[in-house]
This record gives C-alpha cells, sequence and structure tokens, in this order.
C-alpha cells in the first residue's frame, strides 16, 4: 500500500521529491522480527519470475539493507497484518502467510503440512500479543541500527466501498505504535473509495487518485517541516557555540584586561623608582665632584 506512493504510475513527480533506497512489502512484521528460514532461490520462483516478496519475507534481509545504509525516512502501514495474518511453523518460527504469491512456489508444498494460520480476526488476543512483542523488537531494532532515521506510520484503512469494521483492527494496532513510539503520522484524512481502473485493479486497498495526492502531500508536509526543524536546531546549536564563544572571549578580554592594569602599574612603579635612582644618582656624582 505504501509502496504505491512511489510507483511512476500513480505519482508521476514522485522521483522529483524522494529516492527508494530499499523496501520490503507484503509483510507482517511478526514474521520480520522472526529467525530467518532456510530456502533454495528455485523453491521461490513461480510464473517464470523470481518473487522478491517471498524472498525478503522469508530471509528478513531488509534489517540488514536498512541497518547498512539506514534512510532519511522508514515509512511503515500494518495493512498486511490484516490481509495476510501469519503461518506458525512446526519449528515455531513465522512467516507472513502471503496468500497471493506462497502457494504457487514449491517451498509452500514443504510447509503446507506443518504450518498453522493465524489471523487477527479468528484470534485477537494471539496475535496483538505476537504483534506488540514485534513492534517492540523492531523499534528497538531501529534505536540500535537506525538512530538518524525517522519514521513515518502511513495510517490505513480498507476503502469505503469495502467491509469497514474490520478497520477498527488496524486502528488498534496503529494506535500500540502511536502511543509507544515516536513516529509521525500520515493521516487516512477520510473515507477514500476503491478506484476499478487502478493499475492493479480494483482492490481494497487500491484508492481513488485524490487518496494518493492527499497522502503524498502528507509525507511533502512532514518531510519540509522536519528540514525546517533540522535547520532551526543547527542554527540554534550554532548561535550557542557563537555565544560560548562570544563568553569565552569575553572571559579572555578580561584577563589581558588585568593582565594590562598589572604591567601598567608595574610600568609606573618602575617610572617612579627609575625618577629616584636617577635622582640619588645625579647627588652621588654632585658629591663625587666636590670631593675631587
Amino acid at each position: 500500500m505504501s509502496r504505491d506512493l512511489f510507483n511512476s504510475q500513480i505519482v508521476p513527480n514522485y522521483k522529483t521529491f524522494f529516492q527508494i533506497i530499499s523496501y520490503s512489502q507484503r509483510t507482517s512484521i511478526i514474521s520480520l522480527m522472526q529467525n530467518n528460514i532456510k530456502f533454495d532461490e528455485k523453491d521461490i520462483i513461480f510464473e517464470n519470475n523470481y518473487n522478491d516478496s517471498i524472498r525478503y519475507d522469508l530471509s528478513k534481509c531488509w534489517l540488514s539493507e536498512i541497518a547498512n545504509n539506514p534512510p532519511d525516512y522508514i515509512i511503515m502501514d500494518v495493512i498486511y497484518e490484516l490481509i495476510f495474518g501469519i503461518l506458525i511453523l512446526d519449528d515455531g518460527n513465522i512467516i507472513t502467510n502471503n496468500y497471493w504469491d506462497l502457494p504457487k512456489t514449491k517451498f509452500y508444498e514443504t510447509i503446507k503440512e506443518k504450518s498453522t494460520a493465524l489471523t487477527i480476526i479468528e484470534d485477537s488476543k494471539t496475535y496483538f500479543k505476537l504483534y506488540e512483542e514485534s513492534i517492540d523488537l523492531f523499534f528497538n531494532f531501529l534505536k540500535n541500527n537506525c538512530q538518524s532515521s525517522k519514521i513515518i506510520l502511513n495510517s490505513a484503512r480498507y476503502a469505503n466501498s469495502y467491509l469497514l469494521n474490520v478497520n477498527s483492527y488496524i486502528e488498534d494496532l496503529e494506535l500500540y505504535i502511536e502511543n509507544n513510539y515516536d513516529v509521525e503520522i500520515m493521516y487516512f484524512g477520510r473515507d477514500y473509495l476503491a478506484d476499478e481502473s487502478h493499475i492493479w485493479g480494483s482492490g481494497r486497498t487500491h484508492y481513488e487518485k485524490s487518496y494518493y495526492s492527499d497522502k503524498f502531500n502528507q509525507l511533502k508536509h512532514i518531510v519540509e517541516f522536519d528540514n525546517i526543524s533540522k535547520n532551526y536546531q543547527f542554527l540554534a546549536d550554532k548561535n550557542l557555540n557563537y555565544e560560548k564563544e562570544i563568553e569565552h572571549l569575553l572571559f579572555q578580554q578580561k584577563i589581558l584586561k588585568e593582565k594590562l592594569i598589572k604591567i601598567r602599574d608595574q610600568k609606573k612603579f618602575y617610572c617612579k623608582n627609575n625618577g629616584v635612582l636617577r635622582k640619588e644618582n645625579m647627588f652621588l656624582k654632585k658629591k663625587l665632584g666636590e670631593n675631587l
């Protein structure tokens, strides 16, 4: 869903403002924070295409990508927690239940009898527990590896022409992040309709065109405000440094002034003594002359 904001067919001018250095999609945060799964590359190819979504979900390689090259901004949404849910494998590991792509692979044949599906609708309590633990792990990972990255939560809802009662689950998922972590939010400003002419076809997260312009403008405003804040802080820090330098220079000036006063006093003292010595010398010369 968030990835569509960076598709030239949907937002034609996005490259004027942003560069995508890494992305992961169709993945549950619960799966992302699990141990990586061993697999053979040829087992995740279907329809003669190599599937990045499956590879990223199994390998968890996106985490190492952003750790090695932290982006300025990380945009996340929780929509696939609702759409897909997860598969709990017999060994306790967890992957995303990507029923769009996964069943088309040979890899799926090796796990379909050794896994149990879990969705937020069927068992909210268990799912939320796993989700909250995984969100905590994810933000701890970001704290340790992507300190400079700003996190943006892209608030999601199903389009208005689809069932809306499920949106309460999305709200609860998002609220856990909003209430516990420092994130910027791209709000779902109103009820958007699904668009039958969408490039991906009609779908619950394939919105009318106004959605993408509204969201993209929100994103630009967040980044613009962030840049202004950074520049303001930079200037404030610079000004503070100048104030400290001025304070230091004034202190040095005070010390030099005190030294000058001491030197001037010493000079007066030497001049005075020199005058006395001159008079004494003249007196001695006079006496010496009288004696001769």
